[in-house]
Parts: C-alpha cells; structure tokens; sequence
C-alpha cells in the first residue's frame, strides 16, 4: 500500500484532487523530501511531523 498525506493546499496550481477536506495528495516519499526540517545542529529532527489516524 502506498502512503500519502491529503493537505488542504492554499495554492491552487498544487492542488491535484477535489475533496471536500483536502485538495492536495502527495505520496509520503516526496512529502518526506519537501518537509525535511534538518539541520546539522539536531540530526534526530530531520522530517518533523504529526500523524492523525482514525
């Protein structure tokens, strides 16, 4: 099963889906990248982020 985060995206040229919640999906691998808070002083914070489960 491939992971993805839904974002309610405020830009509309990156938002790829119409839901009623959400309007961007993006597949965690690239999330991953786009999100990559580290920084050389703390090496343990790299990719900083929440999850909610239902």
């Amino acid at each position: 099963m491939k992971r993805s985060f839904f974002i309610a995206e405020s830009l509309a040229e990156l938002s790829n889906c119409n839901e009623p919640h959400y309007n961007r999906r993006i597949p965690a691998k690239e999330f991953k990248k786009l999100w990559n808070t580290a920084m050389p002083k703390m090496p343990l914070y790299a990719n900083t982020f929440f999850t909610v489960e239902r």
